[in-house]
């Protein structure tokens, strides 16, 4: 009938923990260009010797998906332009982090860029809980 439809979308997302497989969730988002985010780490002797980043909605839309240990940084993309299809009022996991450290504390999420269609901003509300190492 021609009826245009505008969803408003409520961008969040998290870290979570499942045995020992530590993963982003990211719920109720339109299209995703591209992402970047880095973790927080709450310890005073919590230190990340390996961040590997794998699986999850991002390697099924083909993204090249790059970690900076230093930093503590992760980055996504896609350079031939496929886009995270969107998901409304659901989630999925975004990636799956290999992270290996020396001591124990807590880490959370900080600095989240998410990106749209042609490089547009996506708001996305961050989700303050921790999860414990190890």
């Amino acid at each position: 009938d021609g009826t245009c439809y505008y969803i408003e979308y409520n961008t969040q997302i998290s870290i979570g923990k499942e045995n020992e497989l530590i993963y982003i969730e990211i719920y109720d988002y339109p299209k995703i260009a591209g992402f970047q985010f880095d973790l927080h780490l709450n310890g005073d002797d919590l230190q990340v010797t390996i961040l590997n980043a794998f699986g999850g909605v991002s390697e099924e839309a083909n993204f090249i998906v790059s970690t900076g240990p230093e930093m503590l940084r992760v980055l996504g993309l896609n350079l031939t332009g496929e886009t995270i299809d969107s998901t409304h009022l659901d989630s999925n996991r975004l990636v799956y982090l290999d992270i290996e450290t020396n001591g124990s504390g807590l880490i959370g999420l900080q600095n989240v860029i998410i990106s749209g269609e042609n490089g547009s901003n996506i708001p996305v509300n961050i989700n303050p809980a921790l999860i414990s190492i190890p």
